[in-house]
């Protein structure tokens, strides 16, 4: 399988000498930033792990089940596509014209070529523009992305949930380890509305200050606990990130200054650890990337972290004794991670039946929704669900009723694949019930990784 190395190498030649430095006062004598500019690509679009192994998918969407690598994104024009397409390329790229588009040539952390991508507008192709790589370019699960205007995308129906500037408190992986006697109940304000193969993308920053020195890996765990995909390069969500900050400062500091959150313009915010002793780091409002080396000393970075989810339910009730492993329960549902899933053996089933249950802060009355399948779903296709219904009520003591059923889902062998089912008779609930009774083919586990509704 070919191994991505780590996304860039900062180095620096001048040790950090005082805290001022780390806070975000004097930068570093020296500072070199290099990239690996596929890996940077590629997990732009769709999140790998060091080995290749498939994390998630963070743009575009499959649209047809036979091209499970074609990758679509709505947009209103081609420059917004042209923009986009910018934004998944590293700083480091020359990024050059062509006759319909764009060139951009990558390269990894020693100059050596990995291939070219390219941006093309879609006049011949009836698309408002295409994204394609050369031969040889060693993009993993996806080969193509085409940008639809959003007014042709095949689904329009759903209101946007949240907007720019909207908070939400949320506890994203309660169960794990290290985190199960911690505080982590978080405000997150979101930067990026939903759009038709885009997500919307939540920012926090975690409330403790993360801390390398002696034995990192423990704290590494502690502390990005909130996130479960560890190993999963984050420079170009933080590149994102700032430009969105930074594009207008005076509108984002006030909200998360408001919510507590210590957004200062005048700190450095630790974005990945590339190597055991170098850690790297984003200032704001600038979007100056700066590497520290360890030396021995214990420098101190908050951490900037992200959230992408379509509905978020903070009262999750899960069903005690329907899972097989601490870090394959039903909370995973609803984590906003399509790395994470919920896995369980046909020994932790109640009367035949896999089930959860969980409420939304208010009444919610969906239309329809949508479940996503395991990032390993390609090994293991046989534990798809296949056979389930959707229940509902109004008060913890009324009956169950049912609002939705399937008989055979539909759900294909493919990773990460999302698939959108309506509700016949949408009505207001505050209580949901989700059981499934039979799997594709493979009745002794099932697995699914997302569970959200279409409003």
């Amino acid at each position: 399988m070919f191994i991505y190395p780590f996304i860039f190498l900062s180095m620096i030649i001048a040790s950090c000498s005082s805290d001022d430095d780390i806070q975000g006062g004097e930068k570093p004598a020296e500072d070199i930033v290099t990239y690996n500019d596929l890996s940077y690509f590629q997990n732009a679009i769709i999140e790998v792990d060091s080995l290749g192994n498939f994390m998630g998918r963070v743009c575009g969407e499959v649209l047809n089940e036979d091209e499970p690598s074609h990758l679509y994104v709505g947009v209103e024009s081609v420059d917004e596509a042209k923009q986009m397409f910018l934004q998944w390329i590293a700083p480091d790229v020359d990024v050059t014209p062509t006759a319909n588009g764009l060139s951009a040539p990558l390269t990894d952390l020693d100059g050596k070529a990995q291939g070219t991508v390219y941006f093309a507008d879609g006049t011949q192709s009836g698309h408002v523009a295409e994204v394609t790589a050369s031969a040889g370019t060693k993009l993993l699960y996806f080969h193509q992305l085409t940008f639809l205007l959003n007014s042709a995308w095949p689904v329009n129906a759903s209101a946007k949930i949240f907007h720019q500037g909207d908070v939400i408190t949320h506890s994203p992986n309660l169960t794990h380890s290290a985190m199960k006697d911690a505080d982590v109940s978080l405000k997150w304000v979101c930067i990026r509305e939903s759009g038709n193969g885009q997500k919307p993308m939540f920012t926090t920053v975690t409330k403790e200050k993360y801390e390398c020195g002696s034995g990192p890996q423990v704290n590494y765990k502690q502390f990005n606990a909130i996130r479960t995909s560890t190993y999963c390069p984050a420079e170009s969500k933080a590149n994102f990130i700032s430009k969105t900050l930074r594009g207008n400062w005076d509108f984002w500091y006030p909200i998360f200054k408001e919510q507590g959150i210590p957004l200062d313009g005048g700190e450095n915010y630790w974005i990945d650890m590339t190597h055991w002793t170098y850690f790297d780091a984003i200032n704001l409002p600038s979007g100056e990337k700066y590497g520290y080396h360890e030396h021995g000393r214990r420098p101190f970075l908050l951490k900037i972290d992200w959230l992408d989810d379509d509905e978020i339910y903070s009262n999750l009730a899960g069903t005690a004794g329907s899972t097989s492993h601490e870090y394959e329960g039903y909370e995973r549902l609803f984590d906003g991670i399509n790395s994470t899933k919920w896995c369980s053996a046909w020994q932790w089933r109640k009367d035949g039946i896999w089930y959860v249950e969980f409420s939304g802060n208010i009444a919610l009355k969906p239309v329809g929704y949508k479940l996503t399948t395991a990032s390993d779903t390609e090994k293991y296709p046989g534990r798809n669900p296949k056979v389930w219904r959707l229940l509902a009520r109004n008060d913890a003591e009324d009956e169950w009723v049912e609002i939705a059923k399937e008989t055979n889902g539909g759900l294909p062998a493919i990773n990460g694949y999302t698939k959108s089912y309506s509700i016949a008779n949408p009505k207001k609930y505050m209580y949901y019930r989700w059981e499934i009774s039979e799997c594709n083919t493979n009745n002794d586990t099932m697995q699914i990784s997302r569970f959200s509704f279409v409003f």
